[in-house]
């Protein structure tokens, strides 16, 4: 799962940076609709990854469940 979490992270930044860039070149033309733009993809940043946290814990939850250890004594 962290290999996904970063491909998503580093998939976010790159985004955020390319409407930086955009917002750079057009020299603050827009200015509104830009930082609209940097919040709306921090906002769908943040759910990835919360998304991803929360597969993580439902996959690993579920695997321990299915194959307790095996010095752990049974219920």
């Amino acid at each position: 799962m962290n290999r996904v979490r970063f491909a998503v992270n580093n998939f976010f930044k790159q985004a955020l940076a390319v409407v930086d860039l955009a917002h750079t070149t057009w020299n603050g033309v827009g200015t509104l609709f830009f930082q609209t733009a940097r919040v709306i993809l921090s906002q769908l940043q943040a759910l990835a990854i919360g998304l991803i946290d929360i597969a993580d814990g439902l996959i690993t939850g579920t695997y321990r469940a299915a194959i307790p250890k095996k010095n752990d004594p049974p219920e």
